[in-house]
C-alpha cells in the first residue's frame, strides 16, 4: 500500500492538498507559538543578537520580516530564511 496513489487510497487531489495546506498552517502556528514564547522570555532576541521589540513587533505583526532577521530566524529554528521572509 505505500506505494499506492491518493486516488487509490480513494481520496481526492483536492482532500490531499487541503490536508497538506493544513499541515504547513500547523507548522507555521506552532513555530509562532516558539517564536513568541521564547520572544517574551527574552530568550530569542538574545540570541538572534536582535532588539527585543523587533521579535514582539514582528511575532504582533506590526512590523515585516526583513531579510536580515529571516536569516537570523531561519539558523536560529533551523528553517531556511524563505519560510521566514513568505509570511
Amino acid at each position: 500500500m505505500a506505494s499506492s496513489t491518493v486516488r487509490d487510497a480513494g481520496v481526492s487531489l483536492k482532500s490531499a492538498q487541503e490536508v497538506a495546506s493544513w499541515t504547513l498552517d500547523m507548522a507555521l502556528l506552532f513555530t509562532l507559538d516558539a517564536l513568541i514564547g521564547a520572544a517574551v522570555k527574552g530568550q530569542l532576541p538574545a540570541a538572534l543578537n536582535v532588539p527585543r521589540t523587533r521579535i514582539e513587533r514582528i511575532a504582533r505583526e506590526e512590523k515585516p520580516v526583513t531579510a536580515d532577521t529571516a536569516l537570523r530566524l531561519g539558523k536560529f529554528f533551523k528553517t531556511g530564511a524563505a519560510f521566514w521572509m513568505n509570511m
